[in-house]
Formats: structure tokens, C-alpha cells, sequence
């Protein structure tokens, strides 16, 4: 149909009644299918048992907001290549991934050292700039526990480690 079409190559609507699937590339909310069947159930058994922490069947999917099909199978690394087709009337975009390493330590009576995996890649290509987010997890107690700080530092290739100081006045997030 002569109509602008947003689907996934090799999908087209061919004639008036074809379904395919549409292939936006903005974010999905939280609160729409498919991403509201992963936050888990929140009954009374989890009042009584888990509350505040996530369900059981809680699936960490639910912070993916990007097309499932636009999701990758594992978490990207520094050096990785984006190529992004049909965004550019001309070109094709083909860009990697800085090659950050993060380290990031909790200190405190739960002190411990984990390496953050980068987790969102953010396009703005009217902007040309590109937002990375890496998470970090923490195994703390459940009860009595205090996080007093949260250092971040990034690692260069020849191992050294250079600390990254939060901004003043901000919290640890």
C-alpha cells in the first residue's frame, strides 16, 4: 500500500487486510502488554511474604522498554556495533559501543564489589547522542542494613582502576 510503513524487514502489507508486525522503535510502557505480564503477581500471599521486594515469578524483562525483537539475547559490551537501517533516508548508521568497564563497590557492614553490566542504550539520532545505563546489583540482608555509600569507578584496559565520584548533593541511585 502506498502508505509510510514501520515494520521489520522483509514484512510488508501487501494488499488491504494484510497483518504484520509493526516494528516501532520507541519505548514501551511499563503498563502495556508485553511488558505488564512480567512484573509477576502481587496478591495477598506476596502482601504477607515478599513485600516490598518483587514476586517470585517476577521477570527482570519488565525493565526492558525497547521492542522485544529489538532486545539482544545478552547484556552489550564496549566495542559492540549498532547498525540502524531505514532511520536515515541516505545512510545506514553504524557506530560502537564505548568501551567503558565499571566497577562499582557498596561500603558499609554489606560491603562487596560488583561489575556493573551495561543495561540501556539510548538512541537520539535527531540529537546524534547516544545515553548508556549500566545496572549494578547488590546482595544485601533483609533486615538491618544501611547503605552508607556507593562508589563507582571505571577500569582502563590496563587495568587500572580510576574512581568516579557522585556529584555533590546527589544521592546514590
Amino acid at each position: 500500500l502506498a502508505a509510510p510503513q514501520i515494520l521489520f524487514e522483509g514484512a510488508a502489507y501487501e494488499r488491504l487486510g494484510d497483518v504484520a508486525e509493526v516494528a516501532g522503535s520507541l519505548p514501551i510502557g511499563r503498563t502495556w502488554q508485553p511488558r505488564r505480564g512480567l512484573a509477576g503477581t502481587y496478591d495477598e500471599p506476596w502482601r504477607k511474604t515478599r513485600s516490598p521486594f518483587y514476586p517470585r515469578d517476577f521477570d527482570p524483562a519488565l525493565f526492558n522498554c525497547a521492542h522485544p525483537r529489538l532486545v539482544p539475547p545478552s547484556f552489550l559490551h564496549g566495542g559492540d556495533e549498532i547498525h540502524l537501517r531505514g532511520f536515515h533516508p541516505d545512510i545506514d548508521i553504524l557506530f560502537a559501543i564505548p568501551a567503558f568497564h565499571l566497577v562499582a563497590s557498596l561500603r558499609g557492614p554489606a560491603a562487596s564489589l560488583t561489575f556493573p553490566a551495561l543495561d540501556t542504550v539510548m538512541i537520539d539520532l535527531p540529537r546524534e547522542r547516544v545515553s548508556l545505563t549500566w545496572r549494578a546489583r547488590f546482595r544485601l540482608p533483609v533486615d538491618g542494613i544501611e547503605l552508607r555509600d556507593l562508589a563507582l569507578a571505571k577500569r582502563l584496559s590496563a587495568g587500572r582502576i580510576v574512581a568516579t565520584p557522585a556529584p555533590a548533593g546527589e544521592d546514590a541511585r
